[in-house]
């Protein structure tokens, strides 16, 4: 049997690009929640029985699904980043009990494909705070973090 140390949940799409929550296609939402959401949980639910003790789950979300600084547009990116830190805090609570931590990381606009021409940090930048949550012994458990710190949902 292959067994985990950790799970990093990296993949997603951003489909939906400041467009207006009264003008999404349905469609674009489905496949959002589809590789953003659903694919995360998917993941978890098929590798969980192969992860040891203390293992981790990390959690690529955005800033952009912090209830406390919502505001319009690219709404299906946002709605799954939100669900996203929600399977967060969910299996934080339940997975508690066996040892295994699980935490939501927000990179940044990275300079990918995703981040664009706009993006201002670098890929080793954006991965920081991933790095050190695999690398390092801590006692994080069921929070959003950015730039080292804690954030608010």
């Amino acid at each position: 049997n292959i067994t985990f140390d950790c799970i990093v949940n990296n993949a997603g799409v951003y489909l939906d690009r400041e467009v207006a929550l009264v003008d999404l296609d349905l469609d674009i939402l489905k496949q959002t929640l589809e590789v953003n959401l659903y694919a995360p949980i998917l993941l978890i639910q098929g590798l969980f029985s192969n992860l040891n003790d203390g293992a981790q789950v990390i959690n690529l979300s955005s800033s952009y699904a912090r209830l406390s600084k919502m505001r319009g547009n690219s709404a299906a990116y946002r709605i799954s980043k939100v669900g996203l830190n929600a399977v967060t805090k969910i299996l934080s609570s339940e997975l508690k009990s066996k040892n295994i931590k699980v935490n939501s990381v927000c990179p940044g606009l990275v300079k990918t494909e995703m981040g664009g021409e706009s993006a201002i940090r670098s890929v080793e930048e954006g991965i920081q705070d991933l790095v050190s949550l695999i690398l390092n012994d801590h006692n994080y458990n069921g929070i959003f973090i950015r730039d080292g710190k804690e954030i608010t949902w």
